[in-house]
């Protein structure tokens, strides 16, 4: 009886590879600079017509982009074409920005990253030993606001910050752990770093970031939006996905759901050619000095002693020195890759679902992005 399950559940494993694979990206040795970014679109073309992405890729490197270009639809009608222009929810990558604000605000002296964060949201008093800089790492202990949301609120048609803070403040949850303890992904973290943006500034998070970060560097297709949002973005692209998930059907919206009136831990819209220049910001320092810019990419060090592979937005590799981020949040999945030493960039922006359409999270949207790397690593 075992043996029969165990040959059904491979003959299963193995069906569903055959059903979500790529085609694979074959570069061979020597090619020129101009023919290796021509093998890229004659593979990622196969990709989309083989129904494995609906999105925007990205290549730079030391500021020059040598590839950008849509490969698809902006919504599931399929009625408008992507353009250069096609700003995709970053969900998760947004955190990136949640942290440069801190950091602004920090170089302007309005706060430290040492400071509780109870100073700043004195309704989250019984948070007392919880720094901001322990939200920036995710060592905070804090638990999912989303559990604890829905938890609170019954048929609530939209989650706000303030609905976030109250059902905090009345139900006082616990940390999961001691602060500084180990890492703990949290999206919690980040929704209290808008919240403290907000109150430091005197202004609202969207307007903060927009002023602070997106009109600096000319990001015009960059805002935060979600449901609470009056002006959509121009060229906005909304989410979608199969009405039988992996095994296909019709294509339905996938879009922006009653979590979306929170800010931080993601809703920052963006298309791939605003990434470049927030890409080369980075680098040239514009918005802050290089030495506070650099503080995102250091590796927070844990009470033990031990460091963890986060910095302030960014995932850390050291041995590779790179930084890079993923996120996925209804239809849309994002990833932006940054080679430290290079200087090379790679930006994967999709709206189909595609990265959620298997439990294993990413496995398509990974496999274009490892592609991807293996391809600028030769560049």
């Amino acid at each position: 009886m075992l043996l029969a399950v165990v040959l059904v559940l491979n003959t299963l494993l193995f069906t569903i590879y055959l059903f979500i694979r790529i085609p694979k990206l074959n570069l061979t040795q020597g090619l020129s600079l101009e023919d290796k970014m021509a093998a890229i679109d004659h593979w990622l073309t196969k990709v989309h017509k083989v129904d494995k992405f609906n999105g925007s890729v990205l290549l730079a490197q030391q500021g020059e982009v040598l590839f950008n270009k849509p490969f698809g639809y902006s919504d599931e009608s399929e009625s408008t074409l992507l353009n250069e222009r096609s700003s995709f929810n970053l969900a998760s990558v947004s955190k990136q920005f949640t942290a440069m604000g801190i950091l602004i605000l920090e170089h302007r002296g309005e706060l430290s990253l040492e400071d509780p964060l109870a100073n700043y949201i004195p309704e989250l008093s019984f948070y007392s030993d919880i720094t901001i800089r322990h939200l920036l790492n995710h060592t905070s202990g804090l638990p999912d606001y989303m559990r604890v949301v829905n938890s609170f609120y019954k048929g609530e048609d939209l989650i706000t910050t303030d609905r976030v803070l109250a059902a905090f403040q009345t139900l006082k949850p616990n940390r999961q752990f001691e602060p500084g303890a180990k890492f703990a992904y949290s999206n919690t973290g980040y929704v209290v770093l808008a919240e403290i943006i907000h109150r430091v500034s005197g202004q609202s998070f969207p307007d903060f970031m927009s002023e602070a970060v997106f009109l600096p560097l000319n990001m015009r297709d960059s805002q935060i939006y979600n449901r609470l949002s009056t002006q959509e973005p121009e060229f906005r692209v909304f989410g979608y996905g199969k009405k039988h998930g992996l095994f296909g059907g019709a294509k339905q919206s996938k879009d922006l759901n009653e979590m979306d009136g929170v800010y931080g831990d993601g809703s920052v819209y963006s298309s791939a050619s605003d990434l470049a220049l927030w890409d080369k910001a980075l680098y040239q320092g514009t918005l802050l000095p290089l030495d506070k810019i650099q503080q995102a990419f250091e590796p927070a060090k844990l009470n033990s002693g031990k460091l963890s592979n986060y910095g302030f937005g960014w995932v850390i590799d050291p041995k590779r020195q790179s930084v890079e981020h993923a996120g996925g949040w209804q239809g849309f999945s994002s990833y932006i890759y940054r080679d430290l030493i290079n200087e090379s960039l790679i930006v994967v922006l999709d709206n189909s679902s595609n990265a959620l359409r298997v439990p294993a999270f990413g496995f398509l949207f990974n496999s274009i992005a490892k592609n991807l790397k293996k391809a600028m690593t030769t560049v």
